[in-house]
């Protein structure tokens, strides 16, 4: 999901993106720990992941549980 996010942003394809890392991670609410602001956010536990993504020389974060994807935020190499 974050592999298509990304390219679709970028106008890449899917085979230009590089997975550099996958970590689990347990978000603190449904935020995923990307808050929009003016929304709300169930306060639960929920288990995910953390991704880092290459493309085009740069570093893309995202954060995720099992059903959808969050960011991205791009990192400085």
């Amino acid at each position: 999901m974050a592999k298509n996010d990304l390219a679709g942003r970028l106008n890449i394809t899917v085979e230009q993106i590089r997975l550099v890392k996958q970590e689990r991670k347990d978000w603190p609410d449904t935020s995923l720990g990307f808050p929009e602001k003016g929304k709300s956010y169930a306060q639960v536990i929920t288990p995910g992941f953390v991704i880092i993504l290459e493309a085009n020389g740069r570093l893309y974060e995202y954060h995720s549980d099992y059903k959808r994807v969050a960011g991205p935020k791009e990192l400085s190499k």
